[in-house]
């Protein structure tokens, strides 16, 4: 029997006093009648699918309960933070069966690759593959939100200003090598300060790596500092790798900004990692960090002061960094 597929597109609605865009689409074959509502939660990065699924035909009809793929226009897949649920596995012909299943939004791929941020922009339409739930390779629905309705949406959002990078002081890689070795974040090898090992112990100096975003030590210690600004807000993201001590602590409150002369100190807006203690968030050997901070800053200038000295220690106070401060300079390209 030849298949024919009509896609049917709904108009959306804007929920204005909870922040939500609802996308809706309706998908007909010759065995099923679909229809989908989305609802997008930009303040949560979250969006919420509620399907209903219809069944045209007296062949009983199996269920999956797989993943469905939520995507973008601009080819991001978004993350599935809970499992698809089915109101039932088996449909005969009349009977009706809703999905649910939710995903954390990702808009654009290159945001949330710096920021772990699903980015500012909704797209005019989402695509959903469903072709899971019925064993198949792929069955698209496009799911679209009326242009006004975005639009106003769009309106309250507070544009980006400012994109940064990390600046380091000129001599820092020389002052912070030492410091690593001095003040024992580093443990060299014994044999390293034998004569006959002499060649090899230079080699194994340890070595830097400072990118537009990130600091590299020794593949001991990583840091990323990835920022951009609103008119009011900076945001930061910060991500840690501790390779090497026991234990060390983030302690973000002393991870302060220094601006017009006044010391801001950060709000954590959400923590990859396990529960804050008394003097940090504990990172202990082969554990990963990811904090995203946010400080009050009226018109941020175009460079930061990023106070770093007293915010990675170890239990004993001893600071990761030897310097006080590094800088957040704008990215004129952006």
């Amino acid at each position: 029997m030849k298949r024919t597929v009509v896609l049917m597109v709904v108009f959306s609605t804007f929920l204005g006093c909870s922040q939500q865009v609802v996308y809706e689409g309706r998908l007909r074959t010759d065995t099923h009648d679909y229809q989908a509502k989305v609802i997008v939660s930009p303040a949560k990065e979250e969006a919420v699918l509620h399907l209903k699924m219809t069944a045209l035909v007296s062949q009983e009809t199996s269920l999956m309960g797989n993943t469905i793929d939520l995507m973008a226009p601009s080819g991001a897949q978004s993350i599935p933070v809970e499992k698809t649920f089915l109101s039932r596995f088996l449909l005969s012909k009349g009977q009706t069966a809703t999905i649910r299943t939710k995903w954390r939004l990702i808009n654009d791929p290159a945001f949330y690759q710096l920021y772990g941020l699903a980015g500012d922009t909704l797209p005019e339409e989402y695509t959903l593959n469903i072709g899971g739930l019925l064993g198949q390779t792929a069955l698209l629905i496009s799911v679209r939100a009326a242009e006004g309705e975005l639009q106003r949406y769009q309106k309250t959002r507070k544009p980006i200003l400012r994109h940064y990078k990390l600046e380091v002081p000129e001599n820092f890689e020389s002052v912070q090598r030492q410091h690593l070795e001095t003040k024992g974040w580093i443990i060299q090898d014994e044999h390293d300060d034998h004569e006959e090992h002499k060649e090899e112990s230079i080699s194994s100096q340890p070595f830097f790596v400072v990118g537009d975003y990130t600091i590299l030590m020794d593949g001991r210690y990583y840091v990323g500092f990835y920022g951009f600004s609103r008119r009011d807000q900076v945001t930061l993201r910060v991500i840690f790798v501790n390779r090497e001590a026991e234990l060390l602590y983030f302690v973000p409150q002393n991870l302060a900004l220094e601006v017009g002369g006044k010391t801001i100190k950060p709000k954590v807006k959400k923590s990859l990692f396990q529960k804050q203690e008394r003097k940090g968030f504990p990172l202990y050997r082969n554990q990963r960090g990811e904090w995203l901070l946010e400080y009050r800053v009226e018109n941020p200038p175009e460079k930061l002061v990023l106070l770093v000295e007293k915010a990675f220690v170890s239990p004993n106070g001893n600071p990761l960094f030897a310097v006080e401060s590094l800088w957040l300079q704008a990215d004129e390209r952006k």
